[in-house]
């Protein structure tokens, strides 16, 4: 049996609430990440997401924030690292609006991830859609 590629991953998905995010949430679910669940506005959305992470056996836990704030940002990897932990936190971004949005989770993630660098892709930023790094 090959092994799943996302196994020991916590992937932060933004905008994980509809559409593209809850798409890329469920399939690196599926690839065998858990999944930190973020929403802005659509907390009923990112509800649904993660009941049905869940219901691909693994772990969810749904995440407020304004990424277009820094603090937002840093705040909500905090959050994810304390409850889901740090195991090669990567995010995607799905609905950030905004180029400072993203960048703010995105740095946010490599932060918290820099000190325990010992794992390759730690802090990676994915892109959505094909869930490989991106440029």
């Amino acid at each position: 049996m090959q092994a799943e590629p996302f196994s020991d991953t916590v992937a932060l998905v933004t905008g994980a609430g509809a559409g593209i995010g809850r798409a890329a949430a469920l399939e690196l679910a599926a690839r065998g990440a858990d999944v930190a669940v973020h929403y802005h506005r659509s907390e009923a959305g990112a509800r649904e997401t993660a009941r049905q992470v869940e219901a691909l056996g693994r772990r969810s836990a749904v995440f407020a924030g304004d990424l277009a704030r820094r603090e937002d940002a840093r705040t909500l990897v905090a959050s994810v690292v304390e409850r889901l932990g740090s195991s090669g936190l990567s995010s995607a971004a799905a609905s950030a609006t905004r180029q400072s949005a993203s960048c703010a989770a995105s740095r946010a993630a490599e932060e918290s991830a820099a000190p325990q660098g010992d794992r390759p892709g730690r802090g990676r930023w994915l892109d959505p859609l094909s869930h490989q790094p991106a440029v």
